[in-house]
């Protein structure tokens, strides 16, 4: 197994071409400019750079290296994984299942409902806010973290999920 950073260095040599053997979001699809062999012209921190057949710069982002593996001939980007709530994360959940099911509780949403009021809201943000795990409502990414409130699950960046995408690697020196 190659690293990320060796990828990038043999992308800016201009040694490397590769090819789409696998796209979850195109499928069979995938735009004309986008097929056959494309060789590797740059990179940087958080890119490789491939020559479109149209001639344009086509910018491959590799925002996280935990979720790439390369290996000198397959260059595979996964989506983040999913991953069961830690011991921590559940205690944090059952505190606020406890604030936010109190009578009081209940009657402030029902007020905010009709009111068009947001302290119950803003009552969850602060908890999560103050506990550290903002992520845990579901609302935005923190440190590579989201929880999935339909799955009951943490989507986490360090763990590999499905294949997004995948490429064939060659060299052509």
């Amino acid at each position: 197994m190659k690293t990320l950073a060796e990828l990038k260095r043999e992308a800016k040599s201009g040694i490397l071409e590769g090819k789409f053997i696998h796209h979850s979001q195109f499928g069979a699809n995938l735009p004309k400019r986008l097929q056959g062999w494309r060789k590797l012209i740059d990179s940087n921190s958080v890119a490789i750079y491939f020559l479109t057949s149209d001639g344009k710069k086509s910018e491959l982002r590799l925002d996280k290296a935990s979720l790439v593996d390369y290996d000198g001939q397959t260059l595979t980007i996964f989506n983040a994984g999913y991953r069961d709530l830690t011991e921590e994360e559940k205690y944090v959940m059952n505190v606020w299942k406890e604030k936010s099911s109190t009578s009081q509780f209940k009657a402030q949403e029902e007020l905010d409902a009709l009111s068009d009021g947001s302290s119950t809201y803003w009552a969850k943000v602060f908890y999560f806010r103050k506990v550290g795990y903002e992520y845990l409502m579901g609302f935005n990414k923190q440190r590579g973290m989201k929880y999935d409130t339909i799955m009951g699950k943490v989507q986490d960046d360090k763990i590999k999920g499905t294949i997004c995408m995948q490429y064939q690697i060659r060299r052509v020196a």
